[in-house]
């Protein structure tokens, strides 16, 4: 079932990003999939990585390290086309992101006019 869900995830990630190549793209990818926590998770950017390399995307990359950490705030996001954020497996305890994150997530998406690729297992559970 997780093969087939990240092959998934990745065919509507390129999809999103191939609706908008008629542009450059600035992209932001913002990693909370705590893939270094003891070997639990399992690591998700080198999938993701690799789709971008193969499209031909430039991207930044932004890595969240600890769950009690927030990822970058609406300005920093403001500066990027498409913000795309994943989690991985992880869910429990606001892994995927906290109230702070999810608040600058909608200053970016309504002020900034910002696209958000959510990747994230367990977010409304």
């Amino acid at each position: 079932m997780k093969k087939y869900l990240r092959i998934f995830s990745l065919t509507i990630l390129a999809l999103v990003l191939t609706a908008g190549m008629s542009k450059a793209q600035t992209i932001l990818c913002v990693d909370r999939d705590f893939d270094d926590s003891g070997a639990v998770y399992t690591d998700t950017w080198p999938m993701i990585s690799a789709a971008l390399d193969a499209a031909g995307y430039t991207y930044d990359y932004h890595r969240v390290l600890d769950p009690g950490d927030n990822g970058p705030d609406a300005e920093v996001m403001g500066e990027y086309d498409v913000v795309i954020w994943f989690t991985g497996e992880a869910w429990t305890d606001g892994e995927t992101m906290g109230p702070d994150d999810e608040f600058n997530l909608l200053l970016y998406q309504t002020l900034a006019g910002g696209k958000l690729l959510l990747n994230a297992q367990d977010y409304l559970y």
